[in-house]
């Protein structure tokens, strides 16, 4: 009677334990109330670029530097934030904008929104829209445009710049401010 007693003292215990969890419950937990890291967002795929810098050469000779914050190249066009193109040739002449957009077919720069052209001997021209013809060697636009020179400030409607020889040509409606 004895061994039957430990037989089922025995089950009881076995059935007890296959009751009991061997590990605790896990509890509800809230996120970690830290701030996630920031990081540099890589590019989205091979034909996007983050800092982009190239030079463009035209018969051995480098002749414009542009630079961009990100770009994307897109089926015949490169869309870039915050463009800057510096001339090689002539000393003192860039453009920047907000966005710019290359486009391969045409050989031109469209830059858009607050566009800044630095010229080294006719000052400094505002614009919303500018088109860059490096073939050609010209700017040009048909916004307005403010050019702020030495105290002088010419309003107009539309551009042309040549490189060649500095030439600036205000299309029309232009309006000459002088303040000392």
């Amino acid at each position: 009677m004895a061994p039957i007693r430990w037989l089922l003292m025995g089950l009881i215990l076995l059935g007890l334990a296959a009751c009991i969890p061997t590990s605790p419950a896990p509890k509800a937990s809230s996120p970690p109330k830290t701030a996630p890291k920031k990081t540099k967002q890589p590019p989205k795929n091979q034909e996007d670029f983050q800092d982009l810098e190239y030079v463009f050469y035209e018969n051995g000779q480098a002749r414009w530097r542009l630079r961009a914050q990100e770009a994307e190249r897109l089926p015949g066009r490169i869309v870039m934030r915050h463009p800057q193109v510096i001339s090689l040739q002539k000393k003192g002449l860039a453009v920047r904008a907000c966005r710019g957009v290359y486009e391969e077919s045409l050989g031109r720069l469209i830059f858009e929104k607050k566009v800044v052209l630095s010229t080294p001997d006719r000052g400094t021209l505002y614009t919303e829209r500018l088109y860059y013809l490096p073939r050609q060697g010209l700017l040009q636009s048909e916004s307005p445009v403010v050019v702020k020179d030495r105290g002088l400030i010419i309003r107009g409607e539309g551009f042309e710049y040549r490189l060649e020889d500095g030439l600036l040509r205000i299309e029309k409606g232009s309006r000459v401010e002088f303040h000392g």
